[in-house]
């Protein structure tokens, strides 16, 4: 790694730096990005943000580090959601500085229009419940579902920018790949919630697929890193295994739970209830997955294994007894009988 230049003399150079030549505005620019990236993986985003800004007094084009202000500006946009016009705009500048790109900036790109998606549909549906407020003149109402529909329109227009973003790291079946897969799976479950009936259980059942196939390579994965964990002699090696493979387990667990619910709706109760299963295997103690599966036995006719499974929620479920999963465990339990 390069030495980092001291933050005083920084800011010396960055006032002249018209007096350099460009290999060294270059290695100016490039020792920001390296105070830049020490703060963004210690999670300090202002002091990045600030290295990120006197780097790109000196370097206005500099690859690295406008690619990291655009990840700056996302980690900032998961608190405050107006950030993400931002992060796309720097990115696609990032995009247009050079033909080559790694599947990162890809990813990111996408990650900023998923996030534009998410701003506009929420603006969507709240102008349209505003819309039918009682006490607002025709034209108010007219503004504001004139206003609703535009955000619609963006709102998928930004929906379809990001899943092309993330197919097209799906088809490359490289990197980025398993990350795009997981991020269009949850873009398209998100896709079904606008659509009613026959279209959103056809939606819902595309996003499963694809669901399935995800599952599918992360189990993959998780065979090679044990596989390399039993086989390494190398300290590091099984350590950095370890890691990634707890990753991986984690990863699987939450995405079995969503995943769990779009089966939940498309009524598979069978194969809804082999997640809960899995999860199960992966996190004994995981209170929900008994709640969810005694709900699919119930369905399936296995009244034993039902009771079975809301005696363990009960047993290991923090939620207060007034809580909505309590006292719906307590009426399917009486509805089952002894």
């Amino acid at each position: 790694m390069r030495k980092t230049v001291p933050a005083l003399f920084a800011v010396v150079m960055a006032t002249s730096c018209s007096n350099f030549s460009s290999p060294e505005r270059d290695r100016l620019a490039d020792d920001f990005y390296d105070n830049a990236h020490t703060y963004y993986r210690g999670n300090d985003f202002l002091r990045s943000n600030d290295q990120i800004a006197r780097g790109l007094e000196v370097a206005p084009d500099h690859y690295k580090l406008n690619q990291l202000h655009g990840k700056v500006l996302l980690q900032r946009a998961r608190s405050d959601r107006r950030f993400y016009a931002q992060a796309l705009e720097v990115f696609e500048k990032v995009r247009r500085l050079r033909y080559d790109h790694d599947y990162e900036l890809t990813l990111d790109l996408a990650q900023a229009q998923h996030g534009l998606y998410l701003v506009h549909r929420r603006r969507w549906r709240q102008l349209r419940s505003d819309s039918l407020a009682p006490g607002l003149s025709a034209a108010e109402r007219r503004e504001k579902r004139a206003k609703a529909d535009e955000n619609h329109k963006l709102a998928l227009a930004h929906m379809r920018a990001a899943a092309r973003e993330y197919q097209s790291l799906i088809d490359a079946k490289d990197l980025g790949q398993f990350p795009a897969m997981e991020r269009l799976f949850l873009l398209e479950v998100d896709e079904a919630l606008g659509f009613e009936g026959a279209t959103r259980a056809a939606q819902l059942r595309k996003a499963a697929a694809l669901g399935a196939d995800y599952l599918a390579k992360n189990g993959y994965r998780q065979k090679h890193y044990q596989v390399m964990i039993d086989i390494t002699g190398d300290a590091a090696q099984e350590h950095e295994g370890q890691r990634r493979l707890k990753a991986l387990r984690k990863r699987e667990t939450e995405f079995r739970a969503t995943y769990a619910r779009v089966l939940f709706e498309l009524q598979d109760w069978k194969e809804e209830a082999v997640q809960h299963d899995r999860i199960l295997d992966l996190d004994p103690s995981n209170a929900s997955a008994y709640f969810n599966r005694a709900f699919c036995r119930a369905k399936l006719g296995r009244k034993s294994d039902a009771k079975r499974d809301l005696e363990h929620f009960l047993r290991l479920t923090k939620k207060p007894f007034e809580s909505k999963e309590v006292r719906q465990a307590h009426a399917l339990q009486e509805s089952l009988g002894k």
